[in-house]
């Protein structure tokens, strides 16, 4: 069942758009820590915000395939959407007009559990994970890539126009 449950994620990474949508402009919130958001991609993927760093915001995927990660690892009910979303044990760095833009608010961390998900994450070594969730986060990380990549670029580039003035 396990490896169903990878095969069918990593089919929709495959068919799915990784390019996200634009939110409309009445679900667009300024980013805050704590905030859980789901940008519009396709499949939707879903993170929490953790702080901010060097202008960029610093963020930790989370995903409803919680039977792939596990047992004693994060977990987030989120009953208005009917979702239990999991913590995924790595680090990705967003631009507040990534995060505002293509993704919308779904739920709230207190300050208390987001310091508990920075420990978790920092904590968490890869080689104790299940193979299966070494895999999912392999395959998580292939979509984040290119989100991260693009925030950190474009950062980079209004950094040097900023000198340059």
């Amino acid at each position: 069942m396990i490896v169903e449950f990878l095969e069918v994620y990593e089919k929709n990474l495959k068919e799915g758009r990784p390019i996200p949508s634009s939110v409309p402009k009445h679900l667009r919130k300024p980013t805050a820590v704590g905030q859980i958001r789901e940008l519009w991609t396709i499949p939707v993927e879903r993170f929490v915000v953790l702080g901010e760093e060097a202008g960029l915001w610093l963020t930790v995927p989370l995903t409803n395939m919680v039977m792939l990660l596990p047992k004693d690892g994060l977990f987030y009910a989120l009953k208005r959407q009917g979702l239990v979303l999991g913590v995924l044990p790595t680090w990705d760095y967003l631009r507040s007009e990534l995060v505002e833009k293509y993704s919308r608010v779904i739920g709230r961390l207190t300050p208390a559990e987001v310091e508990r998900v920075k420990s978790y994450v920092r904590n968490t070594k890869r080689e104790d994970l299940p193979w299966h969730t070494r895999r999912l986060l392999r395959l998580n990380s292939k979509l984040w890539a290119n989100l991260t990549l693009f925030s950190m670029l474009a950062h980079a580039q209004e950094q040097e126009e900023e000198k340059e003035v």
